[in-house]
């Protein structure tokens, strides 16, 4: 527990004392945030707010990880690939962005190509280093085992996890759409994933709750809280009205991140549960599109679903603080689901 402690209180420093050198210096460069033009109006106010903030994230979750875990671990090493690997797409995307000054950004297709990429090339080292081939299913307190299927049962493996990844990456990446709204949610889920970690790394506790057993599980905790301690420390300047945002560089990176450590930990439904609200997010996206097409008509004023509720006269402060008690309800959820 001293570990996670440690590395929650050291990524806490670490962005809380260096966000504002960051804001400053980004402010300089001119990577202020571009707003969408069909975008609600209120928005316009934000544009220019410095972005990218995520790489001051991402930099105090690496060096809080490295300073605590346990560097033989592969756990510790496929969860900072997959962090690096989608932060760098998400870096790519906002750079252009800000070189362009549009807010398309890096193409739909290349974002999906390297998220794939990064996500197949996590799946083999899971499964070459840790032999993961399984899907717990917390309602039964039972695994279902894709190796007992064959060449096939390995495939659907695969497809799994780069289904969860690569969903998780963009889900994550939909729902940072208003000041603070996002990172709750993350550092909600990084709880309930730590919590899991914890019980699953002590044999004890994990035969009491009819978890698996993972003992070096517990580095997943490590990470966790630093994604804690980090949130805590950039939800400081991201609160509303945001002095900062996170950008695709983050976004993605914590989306991604989140979802191969739920699949180390044999937890897929369970993070699908406690992420509940990104979830809603990516489907409000995928319903608003699908329905256009199909039929020219709009389900919501706008997705994601949160801008929806901005243009029906909700103040961005209630729709994120009301977004945050439905992501904690889900959070609840999950435990509830798990441990019972």
């Amino acid at each position: 527990m001293s570990m996670v402690l440690g590395s929650l209180i050291l990524a806490l420093l670490i962005t809380f004392f260096l966000a504002k050198p960051c804001i400053a210096w980004l402010q300089k460069a001119q990577m202020g945030q571009v707003v969408r033009s069909d975008g609600p109006q209120s928005h316009l106010s934000k544009k220019g707010t410095p972005t990218m903030g995520g790489v001051l994230i991402l930099l105090s979750i690496l060096i809080s990880t490295l300073c605590f875990g346990d560097l033989k671990s592969s756990y510790i090493w496929i969860s900072l690939l997959v962090m690096i690997g989608a932060g760098v797409i998400g870096f790519l995307d906002d750079w252009l962005k800000k070189v362009l000054k549009n807010s398309k950004g890096l193409s739909g297709r290349k974002k999906m190509l390297g998220l794939s990429v990064m996500a197949l090339l996590a799946m083999g080292l899971m499964i070459y280093f840790q032999q993961m081939n399984q899907l717990n299913l917390p309602w039964v307190h039972r695994d279902l085992d894709f190796s007992k299927l064959g060449i096939f049962g390995f495939f659907i493996f695969i497809l799994l996890g780069w289904f969860v990844i690569v969903g998780s990456a963009n889900a994550v990446n939909l729902t940072d759409g208003l000041d603070g709204l996002v990172m709750f949610p993350v550092m909600l889920s990084a709880l309930g994933l730590g919590i899991f970690s914890m019980i699953e790394s002590h044999l004890t506790w994990a035969v009491y709750y009819h978890l698996p057993y993972y003992p070096g599980a517990f580095n997943i905790a490590i990470i966790c809280g630093a994604i804690i301690g980090s949130g805590l420390g950039f939800l400081w300047f991201n609160a509303y009205p945001a002095q900062l945002f996170m950008g695709d560089v983050g976004a993605l990176a914590l989306g991604g991140l989140l979802a191969v450590m739920a699949l180390m930990l044999n937890q897929v439904i369970l993070f699908g549960i406690m992420g509940g609200l990104f979830v809603l997010e990516a489907l409000s996206v995928m319903l608003q599109v699908g329905s256009y097409k199909l039929r020219k008509k709009r389900i919501f004023k706008m997705a994601p679903f949160h801008h929806h509720f901005e243009l029906l006269g909700w103040h961005e402060t209630k729709v994120t603080i009301r977004f945050w008690i439905v992501a904690l309800l889900f959070l609840g959820l999950s435990l509830y689901i798990g441990l019972i």
